[in-house]
């Protein structure tokens, strides 16, 4: 019934006086037999216990009987430690640098959140404190690519929650005079970065955690997580995509040829952002687009609105469902074809269908939603 190495038991039916001890009984006096615990750690465990005990319920068994296959709190708790036992204390950092000249950092880790700092001089490097008996690091040079690969030796129980992994926390230090590529790549832990020197390509692949990036340059950038939120702020280059699920995506201050920012289940929200192309999709999240200008403009949602606040383009694509789209676009309404269409609620857009429609106008509105008002307004 329980994996990662924790163990039921058959053992004597739990008695107190004669009385036969509750499953509130049975947690309260395990989780006293493991403390000390904070608060997380007494929360997770008590919800993991209480999912076992509801398993043996399903299966037909008694709540006596579930518990029994557990032995004595005080039983349970010793094997609870015994295969999940508290980290060590943090080592001190190891420093690990590349022996020859390198352009692009290839580096993966598990459950290890990752830091991109800038620094002055010396070479490329990465900090961190391993354990012997808890981490593999594994590093190789070929053809100016330098590999660092970090897992973990067992993944026990203790880190199915997040236990003793806070400590777990790797350091990227970027030269200023290094303008390679970095490839990132981590699991349920976020990444973050500030300052650093102008890359030729960056790479961040997580999961379960959030990617922060604030004062950037690269040619390429690509930031991938999963069940978390991205943030970039103040980013220039060529092109920047950002993609997540059930995470919110946002972006401030972006310079660039073109970016796209893909999520779902969560709101998009972009400040003060120039290119040539700006793409923002979603499902089941707002919008919102403040400042923003791109010839080509699309934003798409669905079950969600759509805000503009001074948006400028070409070609001026919004699209939703079951939502709104509102706000403000900073041109002259004579230079757009405009093309607006709903249902079941109010329109202050010309339909496609208008015969009184600007002739010879190159450029593009087009708003479409259903179920939701349009009013969207020239300044």
């Amino acid at each position: 019934m329980v994996g990662d190495g924790t163990h039921l038991y058959f053992c004597q039916t739990h008695q107190r006086g004669g009385i036969h001890m509750t499953r509130q009984q049975f947690l309260q006096e395990f989780l006293y037999a493991l403390e000390p615990l904070s608060p997380e750690e007494r929360q997770q465990i008590s919800d993991y216990y209480e999912e076992l005990i509801c398993d043996g319920l399903e299966q037909g068994l008694t709540e006596e009987e579930v518990l029994a296959r557990f032995g004595s709190p005080q039983e349970e708790a010793a094997r609870f430690r015994a295969e999940n036992p508290v980290s060590p204390t943090p080592q001190e950092p190891s420093l690990y640098t590349p022996r020859g000249e390198i352009h692009t950092l290839d580096l993966s880790s598990q459950c290890a959140s990752i830091s991109l700092i800038p620094v002055e001089s010396g070479p490329l490097c990465v900090s961190f404190a391993s354990n012997p008996q808890r981490d593999l690091v594994e590093t190789s040079e070929e053809g100016g690519v330098w590999t660092f690969r970090h897992t973990l030796r067992r993944k026990r129980l203790r880190h199915f929650f997040g236990f003793g992994l806070s400590n777990l926390k790797i350091q990227v230090r970027v030269p200023c005079s290094f303008h390679g590529t970095l490839l990132i790549a981590t699991s349920n832990a976020a990444v973050t970065g500030e300052g650093l020197p102008s890359l030729e390509r960056l790479a961040i692949h997580s999961t379960n955690d959030s990617i922060r990036l604030n004062t950037l340059e690269a040619s390429t950038c690509n930031l991938e997580t999963s069940n978390a939120s991205i943030r970039v702020q103040n980013y220039s280059g060529q092109t920047l995509q950002a993609k997540s699920s059930n995470g919110t995506l946002e972006g401030e201050t972006i310079r660039c040829y073109g970016h796209h920012w893909e999520t779902s289940n969560a709101a998009i929200r972009l400040t003060d952002a120039q290119s040539l192309s700006l793409t923002a999709a979603t499902s089941n999240g707002r919008i919102t687009a403040c400042a923003c200008e791109a010839r080509e403009f699309n934003l798409v949602s669905s079950n969600a609105s759509l805000v503009l606040d001074n948006i400028a383009g070409d070609q001026l694509t919004l699209c939703t469902s079951n939502g709104s789209i509102t706000g403000t676009v900073r041109g002259n309404p004579q230079e757009y074809h405009i093309e607006g269409r709903t249902s079941n609620a109010s329109c202050n857009l010309p339909s496609d269908s208008c015969p009184l429609q600007n002739v010879g106008a190159n450029k593009l509105l087009s708003a479409i939603t259903s179920n939701g008002k349009i009013h969207v307004d020239f300044v």
